[in-house]
């Protein structure tokens, strides 16, 4: 029997219809629409990003190590780059951007480590953010594999933390940029590792809470429904 007329057959005996058990159990509950489905998914990812620029700008701000190169602070280690990668896997490059720049902007006030702002060093901040999702998807599909992230981090450390933001770092500081690179570069390179295990973990942990979280009736990236590709 239909759900709808299940309701009317018992509202025509004088019965209450929450006593039907599969109105009970909500098997019966109307589908929602697609654009309340859509409301709801933006507000669920607006919220992640806002948790992940907080998380970055906590990270980078307050649990940060600035190593001197040259006599100046010229290489910092620190998990702060992290959810602004995780954030271009998860969501997309824009969102990652976005991330990575507002991260950057907020946290420079509250702990600028000395030196004055370079927008340039904003646009790297974004870059942590845009250039992982486009590299992977080159090569992998999600849920990423420790492999396939590695690579990742890796490839965007080189461009973005040893190449671009050593040459940023050499005009503000006025220092010749092979007098940073060679220690800039070790220190990103025993990062890799890190970094990679917990993109790892929290990617693995994000899709396994969303496949198994329903939300209004969706499936996750991987549960049923799914078109695996």
């Amino acid at each position: 029997m239909a759900c709808g007329a299940g309701a009317a057959s018992a509202a025509t005996r004088g019965e209450e219809v929450t006593n039907l058990p599969f109105l009970r159990w909500g098997v019966c509950r109307p589908k929602p629409k697609r654009r309340e489905v859509k409301r709801v998914i933006r507000t669920r990812t607006l919220a992640y990003l806002g948790l992940l620029t907080a998380t970055s700008v906590v990270l980078t701000r307050f649990f940060a190590v600035m190593l001197p190169i040259g006599g100046v602070g010229a290489l910092r280690l620190s998990f702060g780059e992290v959810p602004i990668i995780l954030s271009g896997l998860l969501f997309g490059p824009v969102a990652g951007g976005a991330v990575g720049a507002l991260a950057d902007l907020i946290g420079f006030p509250i702990n600028p480590f000395g030196g004055a702002y370079f927008p340039p060093l904003t646009l790297t901040s974004a870059l942590h953010g845009i250039l992982p999702p486009l590299l992977i998807r080159l090569y992998a599909k999600a849920p990423y594999r420790w492999r396939d992230l590695g690579a990742t981090v890796l490839l965007n450390d080189l461009v973005v933390a040893v190449v671009l933001q050593t040459l940023f770092l050499s005009i503000l500081l006025d220092r010749a940029i092979l007098v940073l690179l060679p220690l800039r570069l070790l220190g990103r390179l025993l990062l890799v590792p890190v970094y990679t295990t917990v993109l790892y973990l929290a990617a693995t942990s994000y899709y396994a809470l969303d496949r198994n979280r329903p939300l209004l009736g969706l499936a996750g990236p991987r549960g049923p429904g799914a078109s695996g590709r």
